[in-house]
C-alpha cells in the first residue's frame, strides 16, 4: 500500500482556480456570491499562513492587506 502525500498547486493553478471560482460567483445571487468570496478569501489566509518564514526573513516587506 503506497501512501500518498498532498500536491502543492503552483501559483498558476491557484489564479487559474480563483478565475474559474469567480466566473461561476457571477452566475450567483449576492448571498451566496458573498459566502463564496468569504471562503475565497480564508483560502488565501490559510495559503498565506504556510507561506515559509524564511521569505519573510530575508527582508520580504509584507504587503499591506487592501482597505475594505
Amino acid at each position: 500500500m503506497s501512501v500518498s502525500t498532498p500536491v502543492r498547486e503552483t501559483r498558476e493553478v491557484l489564479l487559474e482556480r480563483a478565475r474559474e471560482a469567480i466566473r461561476l460567483a457571477k452566475a450567483e445571487t449576492v448571498p451566496n456570491r458573498a459566502r463564496i468570496h468569504i471562503q475565497a478569501a480564508e483560502t488565501w489566509l490559510r495559503l498565506a499562513a504556510r507561506k515559509p518564514r524564511a521569505d519573510v526573513e530575508e527582508g520580504a516587506k509584507p504587503r499591506e492587506p487592501n482597505p475594505v
